[in-house]
């Protein structure tokens, strides 16, 4: 861990909707590196939704614990705008106030550590364009099931792979970020991802790019993962893992199955003090790692029950679809 003495500089962006539980810890967290500045994005209810406003009401009135010094500012939404559309907006409007901020969603978890990671590479990195997200994640060392030692001399080396589960960026890498991924069909038409990644994982990257370009997938962060392969940016990748999602399962939008292996991360810290590459070059063998190891192929039942969750969920009879389908899947 960082020394004692040490105190957050970087402004926190806290993205919550209607989850009090999650929230109360993340935030817990929060609390515990005093950001001098908190920017809290908030969804509404949604209409259908039976005590919805009470519950984002609930969420809401965590986050106004402030028992810290710090300049608060909040983006409430009145009527529910839907992952992709306020994840997005949100984040625009806090790059409206800062040039730099740490990111976190309701049900990303981080280790202490973490802060004073993303806070150091916000500082190292600043002035460098080709440097586009700093993640807190690798779901490579995370994993249960990867017994995967440090393949580098390093603290962190970088990937053309995005992770958004507790990351940092720039307001200028975020002003490139596209919400209509208007150059996908000729990036896919040029074979962009087979130029970047194995046909592994550049299979299954195009799928999800397709879906999301065609409106199938209510989400934002593909469009941000595609920014960054667009402009050929990189993504540091820390040589641990400093975040975990406690969001699988009910009440999630996208982790549906809590059996995931992914929902069950472990923390791997980095030692300090940090060691940095000599220079900013991929690291094309941790990479081809992250392909083999995290890009895998779900099993058949993950992926009949995430197509369960995608299409049924957002009403209350396909919600007690999921719930019986998620009993029978899981065994």
């Amino acid at each position: 861990m960082q020394d004692k003495q040490w105190m957050l500089s970087k402004p926190v962006a806290f993205m919550v909707f209607n989850r009090p539980v999650t929230t109360r810890r993340v935030f817990e967290a929060i609390r515990r590196a005093k950001p001098p500045k908190l920017f809290v994005v908030a969804d509404g209810p949604r209409a259908d939704r039976e005590n919805e406003n009470k519950i984002c009401a609930e969420v809401r009135a965590i986050t106004e614990k402030i028992d810290w010094e710090c300049e608060v500012y909040r983006n409430y939404a009145d009527e529910n705008m839907g992952c992709k559309e306020r994840m997005a907006s949100g984040i625009t409007w806090v790059f409206q106030h800062v040039d730099e901020c740490i990111i976190i969603e309701d049900d990303i978890l981080p280790d202490d550590s973490f802060f004073f990671f993303a806070e150091t590479m916000l500082d190292k990195y600043r002035d460098d364009s080709r440097v586009m997200l700093v993640s807190g994640c690798s779901r490579l060392f995370g994993s249960p099931v990867n017994d995967i030692s440090q393949w580098s001399e390093y603290s962190y080396t970088f990937s053309k792979i995005s992770e958004v589960w507790g990351w940092a960026t720039w307001k200028r890498a975020w002003d490139k970020y596209d919400i209509t991924m208007e150059n996908w069909p000729e990036d896919k038409e040029n074979n962009l991802l087979r130029r970047v990644y194995d046909e592994h994982i550049a299979s299954y990257m195009e799928h999800e790019f397709q879906a999301t370009y065609d409106g199938k997938i209510d989400t934002w962060d593909y469009e941000w993962f595609y920014t960054v392969l667009h402009e050929d940016g990189y993504v540091v990748m820390p040589q641990g893992n400093l975040t975990t999602n406690i969001g699988f399962g009910e009440g999630a939008t996208h982790t549906l199955n809590d059996n995931d292996e992914l929902a069950h991360m472990r923390y791997v810290p980095i030692k300090i003090p940090f060691v940095h590459p000599e220079a900013v070059k991929r690291d094309i063998y941790g990479d081809i790692l992250y392909s083999k190891f995290v890009y895998k192929y779900p099993p058949f039942s993950r992926r009949i029950l995430t197509f369960i969750g995608r299409q049924f969920k957002k009403t209350e009879i396909g919600s007690k679809i999921w719930r019986k389908a998620k009993k029978v899947l899981k065994h």
